[in-house]
């Protein structure tokens, strides 16, 4: 789980949302309990809730994580296998 903060817009707006990195077969575990995470959401001042195959994020050949973050990095291949 983490804090993504993205930039949206012209004039460009700040959106933070919580990321929740899970591998494929948590997947529809996680989205049971979707409804609650986004009331979670929203009491922290966040926008959404977004699930992401932490594999699908490892293969990623444009993924810039393992440079720019390496603990997380090696959280999702930890989470992915």
């Amino acid at each position: 789980m983490k804090v993504i903060t993205c930039f949206w817009g012209r004039p460009a707006r700040r959106l933070q949302y919580i990321g929740i990195y899970c591998s494929a077969e948590m997947i529809s575990c996680v989205q049971a309990h979707k409804e609650i995470l986004r009331e979670v959401a929203d009491n922290m001042g966040l926008v959404q809730v977004v699930c992401m195959n932490a594999k699908r994020l490892l293969r990623d050949p444009m993924s810039k994580v393992k440079h720019n973050n390496p603990r997380l990095w090696l959280e999702l291949q930890w989470v992915a296998n």
